[in-house]
């Protein structure tokens, strides 16, 4: 489970920097294969290949006539890439990504279950500010036991 937020740098190559407890954590559990894809504006997602994997297989019982599920595989697929963590922790950001997400410099990782979300810093500093949970959000995960 990833949970929680670091802050990261995107490097002059591109390549993003996963914060130590993150990388840990994708190795020890699921290997250095990822899937990187942006769903979101402003959100790239880091899932490690088996979590997609499991996402893909549950997309093959959707039908194939739902146009939902196309644009869904189809911006997936656009806007993804399957990439290796080296050695040293740095994951190579193709530029089309870092484009459309709005990455370069300082970058927040933060945990999201069972994969990552990589966000600019300044627009989730503002964002998480002008977005706090309202009653109205905790009473409705309240309904879910949370």
């Amino acid at each position: 489970m990833f949970r929680g937020f670091e802050q990261a740098k995107i490097d002059d190559k591109g390549r993003l920097k996963i914060p130590a407890r993150f990388r840990e954590k994708l190795i020890k559990d699921y290997g250095a294969d990822v899937f990187l894809t942006a769903f979101r504006e402003h959100q790239l997602c880091i899932y490690p290949i088996r979590i997609w994997e499991q996402k893909e297989e549950l997309l093959g019982k959707v039908p194939d006539s739902l146009p939902e599920k196309n644009r869904f595989i189809l911006t997936a697929n656009y806007f993804g890439s399957e990439k290796s963590v080296d050695e040293q922790g740095r994951l190579p950001l193709p530029q089309h990504l870092r484009d459309k997400v709005g990455l370069d410099g300082d970058v927040a990782v933060i945990g999201n279950g069972n994969f990552m979300v990589v966000m600019n810093l300044n627009f989730v500093d503002r964002w998480a500010n002008e977005n706090s949970p309202t009653p109205d959000v905790f009473d409705k995960m309240q309904a879910y036991g949370i």
